[in-house]
């Protein structure tokens, strides 16, 4: 289950609709009471920041499975002047006076994961604008004790293409004592065969993705053949032996950022189900740091995350949510995931 879904902000009406709409959202995915309330104070503080500032913003949910257990992420995506000072932000009383809390430091402190990033208006260029993004994860209470600390951290976000309801693109990942197998899968086309095609391949990462990822490729071909087909990327990272193990087929893109060692993923031409010529699986070293971004066709690769001071060292959900905004194309189904 993955869902995304925005809400614009452009005055304090939205506030108290923007806080039912996700705390509606939390409620169905599981969270108690006492979540469903912190959820709606982050949402407060949030929307009232996009108000209480000039410039456009909206407000970003993002509710997803880990592993089986259950997250909900609120993101707060401000395009107005940005912030110069963060530190002074994240003071206690740093909101409107008509907020249910005491600013971003509540948000910080009512999240399991909490991080904000911005492009101030004295910082930007032809290629980046201003932009302040604020991330507040939750998971549901039960769950928090099974997050371990060697655990690598996530950033996903995928939609299906505007004017469709299903989504032909998906992700898949699952981790265990420091590794992880994470795919990125675009079916071919969009609407309900593309989602036909994306849907089979999870399925089947869903239960045999212990296997090496060559036979692991050719596997999900053959699954595939009475599909339209798909492109589909694996990633195999472990922090025990740092080393990343990437191949896929067809054009999903991925890149590795802040490694002192250059490492380039390859994918090879075709689509499983359909035409492929050749299998191949590479296998780099992973430096801890290093930032992992993996991407459907759907993102534009007309961009240099140098143009964003700092971008790296950010929460992989802060990182997914500026590339999906910067740059995800809308005559496309969109994915973004980034691990870190």
């Amino acid at each position: 289950m993955i869902l995304y879904s925005t809400y614009p902000i452009a005055g304090f009406d939205q506030i108290n609709e923007s806080q039912q709409f996700i705390v509606d959202i939390a409620k169905n995915i599981g969270f108690n009471h006492v979540a469903q309330s912190e959820i709606s104070i982050i949402v407060s503080e949030l929307a009232n920041n996009l108000v209480k500032f000039p410039g456009e913003g909206k407000i970003v949910v993002n509710a997803f499975n880990y592993n089986h257990k259950k997250v909900l992420d609120i993101v707060s995506i401000d395009y107005g002047p940005g912030i110069e000072n963060t530190e002074v932000t994240m003071r206690d009383g740093f909101t409107t006076s008509a907020s249910m809390g005491t600013g971003l430091g509540a948000v910080k402190r009512l999240s399991d994961e909490f991080d904000l990033f911005s492009v101030p208006a004295n910082l930007y260029s032809k290629r980046v604008k201003p932009i302040t993004v604020i991330f507040a994860r939750k998971w549901l209470t039960k769950e928090k004790s099974s997050i371990k600390n060697n655990d690598f951290k996530i950033g996903c976000i995928t939609r299906p293409m505007p004017g469709f309801e299903e989504n032909g693109d998906g992700i898949f990942f699952t981790q265990s004592d420091g590794e992880i197998c994470a795919s990125v899968i675009d079916g071919i086309g969009h609407g309900y065969e593309a989602n036909i095609a994306s849907q089979a391949a999870i399925d089947y990462l869903e239960k045999n993705n212990s296997e090496e990822i060559e036979p692991l490729l050719n596997d999900l071909h053959l699954a595939l053949i009475q599909t339209q087909g798909a492109v589909i990327a694996i990633a195999r990272l472990s922090k025990r032996q740092n080393k990343l193990i990437y191949g896929g087929i067809g054009n999903i893109s991925a890149r590795v950022f802040n490694s002192p060692i250059p490492v380039h993923p390859l994918t090879m031409n075709g689509s499983l189900g359909g035409r492929i010529n050749h299998i191949r699986a590479y296998e780099h070293q992973w430096v801890p740091g290093s930032v992992l971004l993996m991407t459907s066709d759907g993102i534009s690769n007309r961009w240099d995350i140098s143009d964003f001071k700092d971008l790296h060292t950010k929460h992989p959900a802060i990182i997914a949510h500026i590339v999906f905004d910067q740059f995800s194309r809308q005559n496309d189904d969109a994915t973004v995931l980034v691990i870190k």
